[in-house]
């Protein structure tokens, strides 16, 4: 395994640990168990895939302050801001209070709340 990937994989898992604060003892133990799993799973197996959380749990999404509920599986990853950089900065460019939003194809929801913090309660 190159040294490169591992640690980009590391920084990956700081950005999630900037951005999500465990809402109870077990989600903050489940952020850390589960960057533990997932760096030796790297390190012994050829199949990388997204950053994943071991079990469901509450968390709260530090820079817009909205709690968004983690299935597990790589939700943690689909949830974690400006992900999606291009998608995400239109949405906080155009949106003011009272505008009207509608996720389509929403996963986890993490547009819809961020969508429904930039309009408000008339929005």
């Amino acid at each position: 395994m190159c040294i490169r990937m591992i640690g980009a994989r590391l920084l990956l898992w700081l950005r999630i640990l900037r951005f999500f604060n465990g809402l109870t003892i077990r989600s903050w133990l489940n952020l850390f168990v589960s960057l533990l799993v997932d760096i030796i799973s790297l390190l012994t197996t050829k199949h990388i895939r997204n950053p994943k959380l071991l079990w469901p749990g509450l968390y709260l999404v530090k820079q817009y302050n909205f709690i968004i509920y983690v299935r597990g599986a790589d939700d943690i990853y689909h949830a974690l801001p400006r992900r999606e950089d291009r998608a995400h900065d239109f949405i906080v460019s155009v949106l003011r209070s009272s505008d009207v939003f509608v996720d389509v194809g929403a996963n986890i929801g993490y547009y819809t709340i961020l969508g429904s913090k930039l309009v408000g309660s008339k929005g």
